[in-house]
């Protein structure tokens, strides 16, 4: 779900090879090369490493929005926080694991997961909360702590 046409773009506009980007991220060449072409997703961690490294949001990165700029900006995610928002969200909005995992397409275990373990959201997911609640991801993430509406 992610842009590959923004990483792109950013590679291009910095001078960057795919070989570049390939060892900050110490994946292969040709793994970089399918992510940014949007084959095969990233992970959190990686999005966190370009987001930084190019000092951009995430929501640029995953094609959530236009903008770039960053504004109060952690370079970490806050794991804790991000576990803690997305259990909040959902009771908020009153409605059950099983509920929200039928409206989100995935399993009320692997709901039950994201809850528990902030490091295990899948960056689908994530994406799916965002837009769902209209939420930028890097306040989710705990990088903002200005709440961006999508």
């Amino acid at each position: 779900m992610q842009n590959g046409i923004n990483l792109a773009k950013l590679r291009s506009k910095n001078n960057h090879t795919f070989k570049d980007l390939a060892n900050l991220l110490n994946v292969s060449l040709s793994s970089y090369k399918l992510y940014e072409i949007g084959t095969i997703p990233m992970s959190l961690e990686e999005i966190n490493t370009l987001s930084t490294f190019y000092d951009v949001s995430f929501d640029y990165l995953l094609g959530l929005s236009k903008k770039t700029e960053r504004t109060h900006f952690r370079k970490t995610i806050d794991y804790n926080y991000l576990k803690f928002c997305i259990r909040y969200l959902r009771r908020i909005d009153k409605t059950s694991q099983k509920v929200f995992a039928q409206e989100l397409n995935y399993s009320i275990s692997s709901i039950s997961r994201f809850e528990h373990n902030g490091k295990l959201i899948s960056l689908d997911y994530l994406i799916k909360i965002a837009r769902k609640f209209h939420i930028s991801t890097d306040y989710l993430c705990g990088k903002s702590y200005i709440k961006n509406i999508l």
